[in-house]
């Protein structure tokens, strides 16, 4: 419902985890480390929800979950197909990358983007 919760908040709660990254390790990893409960409904990198998808979320959500968390990637394919009394269950977290060197981060992009520029 647009409020922001710090994630501390979960450590009592059971959390319906869904997502779709194409690693999921580290998000794993933390999430086990800050709920009570997790319990995890994965999905191919860049998965397009479908209606199908939000009903069995939904039944497995209502066995046993207080909240199902996705990443912010995620809830923006979800959102249209959430039912409005759902909504209030769904959070979302935001993921932020860290880099150990994004000046060479930038620079692999600067020279792969000369290399393959084409000549258009």
């Amino acid at each position: 419902e647009g409020k922001r919760h710090e994630i501390g908040s979960l450590a009592e709660c059971a959390v319906l985890l869904v997502s779709g990254l194409a690693n999921t390790d580290y998000l794993l990893e933390w999430i086990n480390k800050t709920a009570k409960t997790v319990t995890t409904t994965t999905y191919p990198d860049h998965h397009k929800y479908t209606p199908s998808d939000i009903h069995k979320i939904h039944q497995k959500f209502g066995k046993f979950a207080t909240f199902i968390l996705t990443t912010e990637k995620d809830r923006v394919k979800l959102e249209p197909l959430i039912p409005n009394e759902f909504k209030k269950y769904w959070l979302s977290i935001q993921i932020e990358v860290r880099m150990d060197s994004p000046e060479k981060f930038e620079n692999e992009i600067i020279s792969y983007v000369k290399t393959n520029s084409g000549n258009c």
